[in-house]
Formats: structure tokens, C-alpha cells, sequence
């Protein structure tokens, strides 16, 4: 991903009018971006938004993605 100066580069090729930056040229340190976004996921989920993409996984329908669970005390 971010740290691969080559795979940004071929894909900015590909992508010749769209800028193509990592999450730290925004901001955002790119070693933080996979906890970003399962506190997305989780949040969506909280709110009960479906939060899969059937039309690139195949998927029948749009569904809610894991599950919440409590801490045992």
C-alpha cells in the first residue's frame, strides 16, 4: 500500500487526470488508516448501515459487516 512508492506510481499512471496521494499528504499518518476504518465499519454498524459493496464482491444484498461484542467482566 502506502509504503510502496512503485504501486503509487503505477497507479497514478493509470489515473493520469486524478491526483493520487496517501492518507499522510491529508493528514492522517498511513500506519493508522486500518484503525480508521474499522472505527468506521463500527460505527456504520452502530447505526445499522450496511456497509458491503455488492457490486464488487458478487454479494446477494447489502449487509451489515461483523459483530459487536461485550467485554466479559
Amino acid at each position: 500500500g502506502s509504503h510502496n512508492l512503485y504501486l503509487k506510481e503505477r497507479i497514478q499512471n493509470l489515473l493520469v487526470t486524478i491526483p493520487v496521494m496517501t492518507t499522510a499528504e491529508v493528514g492522517v499518518d498511513v500506519d493508522f488508516k486500518e484503525a480508521i476504518a474499522f472505527a468506521v465499519l463500527a460505527y456504520w454498524h452502530s447505526l445499522k448501515i450496511p456497509s458491503n459493496l455488492p457490486e464488487v464482491t458478487g454479494a446477494k444484498a447489502k449487509v451489515m459487516l461483523g459483530e459487536i461484542h461485550q467485554p466479559i467482566i
